[in-house]
């Protein structure tokens, strides 16, 4: 798409720019003569103007070629220095070599006016930096735009993220199966409910502790799926199990807050969970530093599919963040959700 953008202000600097700055050069060089005489103003725009375009197509792959190694909105300063410390000498030997030419060839040498060269120069130069800022204005304006629409998204993404995060645990489904594991621990194991509640407490103050965390660290989420983890542990038993083997070298590496929930709850929804056929969730990192997080396959029967709208908000956040896709790999037996860990910030 900006490839597009940059061919299509290719093509308005050809039919605009390009004519002009070759008549503008012309007339540096030859005075009134070049439109007094008819053969110089032909000779002479024949030669000037397919090198000024040719000057302006390389000048345009230039451009793409500095946005793509440098294609971020802070590198727009050393994208306009690149630009300019290699266009500039570019438009200047290629107005010296115009100027070479005019001067050894018969039929224009005695129409070159004395002292040409130096004001060609100087057109040339500034031709070429108000080109530059122009073009460079534009794009930079254009990603500045996007990195505020980007960031507007980001922030409509992170707050669908914690509602649904919200929703998922204070529905009344959820609220009614804690109500009723902790009223049944009550009554059989008093010290288990009280536990219970605490490890529910913990599950909340971290949703409402997050609300404004773009990434946290991954040994904090990993100490908030212990908690959830314990809360449907005692409601389910053994008929689900949680195995997480993370290295400690991972744990101070940055993820999207709620992911791990989101993947976990997932897994219980969309799954049979019972002694029969218990719910085995594992975590852990691949040699390579991405974080997985896979359940076995045991479909609910006539269970609909889910809109994904977890799975979903988790890419779409980390497609924002510019970190590299989440991936799956979906097997008869297993369900792998892969993460991309960030490293610790000012590490």
């Amino acid at each position: 798409m900006k490839q597009l953008t940059a061919q299509s202000r290719f093509a308005l600097l050809t039919f605009l720019w390009v004519p002009v700055l070759a008549l503008l050069l012309n007339h540096v060089f030859f005075g009134e003569a070049y439109v007094s005489i008819l053969p110089l103003l032909g000779g002479a725009t024949a030669i000037t103007l397919p090198t000024v375009l040719l000057l302006s197509q390389v000048q345009v792959q230039l451009s793409l070629r500095l946005r793509a190694q440098y294609p971020r909105f802070e590198q727009r300063r050393l994208r306009f220095a690149r630009w300019l410390l290699v266009s500039l000498p570019l438009t200047l030997a290629a107005m010296a070599s115009l100027w070479i030419a005019f001067t050894r060839i018969p039929f224009f040498a005695g129409n070159v006016q004395g002292g040409s060269l130096p004001w060609a120069l100087l057109l040339g130069a500034v031709a070429t930096i108000i080109a530059i800022i122009v073009n460079e204005g534009q794009f930079t304006y254009h990603q500045w735009k996007e990195a505020i629409t980007e960031a507007e998204r980001l922030q409509r993404i992170n707050w669908e993220s914690r509602y649904e995060g919200l929703k998922q645990q204070v529905n009344p489904h959820f609220l009614f199966n804690s109500i009723n594991t902790l009223s049944s621990l009550i009554t059989e194991d008093k010290a288990e409910a009280g536990r219970y509640v605490k490890e529910m407490s913990r599950v909340y103050r971290y949703l409402l502790r997050t609300n404004d965390d773009e990434l946290v660290p991954l040994q904090t989420e990993l100490q908030f799926i212990s908690s959830y983890y314990h809360l449907l542990k005692t409601r389910f038993g053994s008929a689900i199990h949680l195995a997480v083997n993370v290295p400690q070298r991972y744990a101070q590496s940055l993820l999207p807050p709620l992911t791990l929930q989101m993947l976990v709850e997932n897994a219980v929804k969309h799954n049979n969970v019972s002694k029969d056929t218990p719910l085995s969730i594992g975590i852990g990192c691949t040699q390579e530093g991405w974080l997985w997080v896979k359940n076995n396959l045991q479909p609910r029967q006539g269970f609909v599919d889910s809109t994904g709208i977890g799975l979903n908000n988790i890419r779409e956040k980390y497609r924002l963040l510019g970190l590299p896709d989440v991936q799956l790999q979906n097997t008869e037996q297993e369900f792998t959700v892969l993460l991309p860990l960030v490293e610790q910030l000012g590490s």
